[in-house]
C-alpha cells in the first residue's frame, strides 16, 4: 500500500467507513476514453461508487483536482453529508488557467504528468474537463453549496500548469473572510505548499479531525 494513503486509513479507518476511489485514467483502474472526461462523467462516477458501496449519504474528501470535483459534486446532489475540499479553492479558482495550461502540454505532456497517468496520450483528459468547466462561476454557486464545509490549503500552496501560474492558497487567503461569512471553515497549513498539503498527512488529518469530529457530535 501506498504509504501516504496507508496513514491517511491508519487515522481514519479506526473512526469511520472510508471509501478510495482508483478513478479510471488517473489510478490503476482502466483508462476511459480521455474525450469522456467531463466534470458530468466524474460526478456520475462518484455517485455510482457511493451506490456500489451502499452509502445513500456521505461525507466527499478530495485534493487537487478531486477537490474541485467535489465542489461540483456538492452542486449536483443533495447526498452529502459534508465536504472536504483539500489544495484548491471554492472561491476564485483558476480553471482558465487550467485549461490554457493543458492545451500548452497536450502536444508534449511533461514527466510529471505520468506520475498519475499511463501514457501521454490520456493526457486529454485534463483539456476535456476543463473545457467542461468553462465559464464555471465559483462565486455565484458560493452559498448554493449549503453543507457542512471545509477548506485547507498549505501556506505556500500556489502551483502551476503548463508553466501558467495557478493561485490556489492565495487565492484561499485572499477569500478567507469571504468563504468564512458564507459558512466555510478554512484551515492554512503553515509552511507546506501544493503537494505538502496532499502528502503531508498527519499535518492534514490534525487540522480536519476537529471538523469530522463536529460531524459526529451533530444529530442527523
Amino acid at each position: 500500500m501506498d504509504t501516504v494513503l496507508e496513514r491517511y486509513l491508519t487515522r481514519l479507518t479506526s473512526r469511520f467507513n472510508v471509501v478510495t476511489v482508483d478513478y479510471p485514467g488517473i489510478g490503476k483502474s482502466a483508462d476511459i476514453d480521455p474525450s469522456a472526461f467531463t466534470v458530468e462523467r466524474v460526478c456520475t462516477d462518484l455517485l455510482s461508487v457511493a451506490d456500489a458501496a451502499g452509502m445513500d449519504r456521505f461525507v466527499y474528501w478530495g485534493t487537487s483536482w478531486g477537490a474541485a470535483m467535489g465542489l461540483q459534486l456538492a452542486l449536483r446532489t443533495n447526498r452529502l453529508n459534508a465536504l472536504v475540499m483539500g489544495a484548491w479553492t471554492p472561491l476564485g479558482g483558476p480553471y482558465d488557467r487550467l485549461l490554457e495550461g493543458a492545451r500548452l502540454s497536450l502536444p508534449d505532456p511533461g514527466p510529471d504528468s505520468l506520475r498519475v497517468l499511463r501514457s501521454k496520450a490520456q493526457y486529454l483528459q485534463w483539456v476535456t474537463l476543463y473545457q467542461s468547466l468553462a465559464g464555471f462561476d465559483d462565486a455565484a454557486a458560493l452559498r448554493a453549496v449549503t453543507c457542512p464545509r471545509l477548506v485547507y490549503v498549505g501556506e505556500r500552496g500556489d502551483s502551476d500548469a503548463g508553466g501558467i501560474a495557478l493561485p490556489i492558497a492565495s487565492a484561499v487567503q485572499t477569500h478567507r473572510s469571504e468563504l468564512e461569512a458564507a459558512g466555510w471553515r478554512v484551515e492554512i497549513l503553515p509552511d507546506l505548499d501544493h503537494a505538502g498539503a496532499v502528502m503531508s498527512a498527519d499535518a492534514v488529518i490534525d487540522r480536519v479531525d476537529p471538523f469530522l469530529d463536529m460531524l459526529t457530535r451533530t444529530p442527523g
